[in-house]
C-alpha cells in the first residue's frame, strides 16, 4: 500500500468515465486512504465540478512525486505520467477503443502518424507501469495486442451510480413497445433494423437528463446496441437494470460473455444477414416481455453487485500493489 494516491481527471466532459475516476476517490476515502483527485483543466465552473460535487474529493493543486505514492491515470491521458520521476505510475484503462493508439479512425495524415508516434512512445514505457482494467475486453487487448505480462495487471472495474439501481428498484411502471438505441454507435446498422420495423417506436438515448434516462428506460421493453463496445458500458447496464431486454451485436468488449453476460440468443453479428433473426427476436421480446425479461435476472444481480465487487477490488488489487 502506498502513502498517497493521485487520481488524474481532465475536467472537460461529465461522463461515466469521469464519475468512475471520483468514485474511487471517495471509496478509498472511505477506507481512510489518503488521496487526492487531480484536475486537468479548470475546475471552477466545470461539467466535473456540477455532476461530482457530491463526493466531495480532496482536490491537489500538485503531485508529490515520491516513491512512496501512486500516480493513476486513465489511458487517454498517459502523457501525465512521464512528467514525474519517482511515483508508481498506473493506467486505469476505462475504455480501449477510446485510446488513441487502439482507434483506427484515420483523420488527416499528420494526426494518424502524431497518434502513432505517441502510441509508440507509450509501448516504450508501459511494460514498466501498473494496469488496471474496467474490462475483460481491456486485459485481453493489454496481454494480446500490447504484451503487458499478466503480473501487471490487476481487475478495478466500476459500477452504475446508486440513484439509478434504487429508483429501478422502487418504480414499477407500464411499459411501453419501446425500442431504446444510442444513434451515437452503430447507427448506420441500427438503421436498417429501423427500416425493418418501421411502426415501431424507436427511441434515440440522447439529450435526456438522468432521471429522464431512468423513466423512459423503465417504461421500455427493449435496448439494442449494435455498436462497438470500448469496455463495460454503461447504457446497456442502466438499461438491463431498469428491466429492458438488451440485445447488442458482438463488437470489442460484447464479444465476451464476462462484460456482458446475457445469453447468446441475445447476441448478434451486426451483418445483413441477420437482420430478420434479430427482428424476430425483438418482436418477442415484446411480445412476451415477461418472459424474456426473466433471462437477464443473473444479469442483473451482477449489476447490483458491482459496487461491492469494487470495493474488493480497491482492497486487494489496488491497495495490495507494490512498487
Amino acid at each position: 500500500m502506498f502513502r498517497k494516491y493521485y487520481i488524474v481527471c481532465p475536467t472537460t466532459t461529465a461522463t461515466g468515465g469521469t464519475e468512475l475516476l471520483h468514485q474511487l476517490c471517495y471509496h478509498l476515502t472511505k477506507l481512510g486512504v489518503e488521496n487526492y483527485i487531480y484536475y486537468l483543466g479548470e475546475y471552477e465552473g466545470s461539467p466535473v465540478k456540477r455532476s461530482f460535487e457530491n463526493y466531495n474529493v480532496n482536490i491537489a493543486n500538485s503531485i508529490d512525486d515520491s516513491c512512496e505514492n501512486m500516480l493513476i491515470v486513465p489511458e487517454t491521458k498517459m502523457d501525465v505520467l512521464y512528467g514525474y520521476s519517482k511515483i508508481t505510475k498506473a493506467v486505469w484503462w476505462l475504455s480501449v477503443d477510446n485510446y488513441p493508439g487502439a482507434n483506427k479512425i484515420k483523420k488527416t495524415i499528420l494526426h494518424t502518424l502524431y497518434r502513432k508516434l505517441k502510441d509508440f512512445k507509450n509501448s516504450i514505457f508501459d511494460k514498466k507501469w501498473k494496469h488496471f482494467v474496467q474490462s475483460e475486453y481491456a486485459k485481453q487487448y493489454l496481454i494480446n495486442k500490447r504484451k503487458i505480462g499478466k503480473e501487471n495487471i490487476f481487475y478495478l472495474s466500476d459500477y452504475l451510480n446508486n440513484t439509478f439501481i434504487t429508483t429501478a428498484r422502487s418504480k414499477v411502471l407500464v411499459r411501453d413497445n419501446n425500442i431504446l438505441y444510442n444513434p451515437k454507435k452503430g447507427f448506420e446498422f441500427t438503421k436498417l433494423l429501423m427500416d425493418a420495423l418501421p411502426n415501431a417506436n424507436w427511441i434515440p438515448l440522447v439529450n435526456f437528463t438522468a432521471d429522464e434516462m431512468k423513466m423512459v428506460m423503465l417504461r421500455s421493453k427493449v435496448y439494442i446496441d449494435f455498436g462497438n463496445h470500448p469496455g463495460k458500458d454503461r447504457i446497456p447496464r442502466e438499461a438491463a437494470i431498469c428491466g429492458c431486454c438488451i440485445i447488442t451485436g458482438l463488437r470489442g468488449a460484447a464479444k465476451n460473455d464476462i462484460d456482458i453476460p446475457i445469453p447468446s440468443k441475445y447476441k448478434f453479428e451486426d451483418t445483413q444477414k441477420n437482420i430478420l433473426r434479430i427482428k424476430n427476436c425483438i418482436l418477442e421480446c415484446m411480445l412476451k416481455f415477461t418472459e424474456c425479461s426473466e433471462d437477464f435476472t443473473e444479469y442483473r444481480e451482477k449489476i447490483n453487485n458491482e459496487e461491492s465487487i469494487f470495493v474488493s477490488d480497491i482492497k486487494e488489487n489496488l491497495l495490495g500493489v507494490r512498487a
